[in-house]
């Protein structure tokens, strides 16, 4: 049932966002959202990464974000799990 897979969050770029090409020339924005969530003694932050292609990664590279800027995102969430090496 992916057509119900929306998620919208708001937060802080955790680095500059980046655009980059894949080696077939399609434009990727990259970003690293950090989502505060608690308070007191409970506060923790998530760590999403948001990844944007073709046309729209280029709008958003003219934007420039930086570290610290607040963003809002809507779209589709993938959950993806890995191992350290360590």
């Amino acid at each position: 049932m992916s057509d119900l897979n929306c998620y919208a969050f708001t937060g802080r770029l955790g680095k500059d966002a980046e655009l980059k090409y894949t080696q077939g020339g399609t434009p990727i924005w990259a970003a690293s959202v950090g989502v505060g969530y608690g308070y007191g003694d409970n506060k923790g932050t998530n760590w999403l990464r948001v990844q944007v292609f073709g046309k729209r990664a280029e709008s958003l590279a003219k934007l420039d974000l930086q570290k610290g800027a607040p963003v809002g995102i809507s779209g589709e969430l993938r959950v993806r799990e890995y191992d350290k090496n360590d």
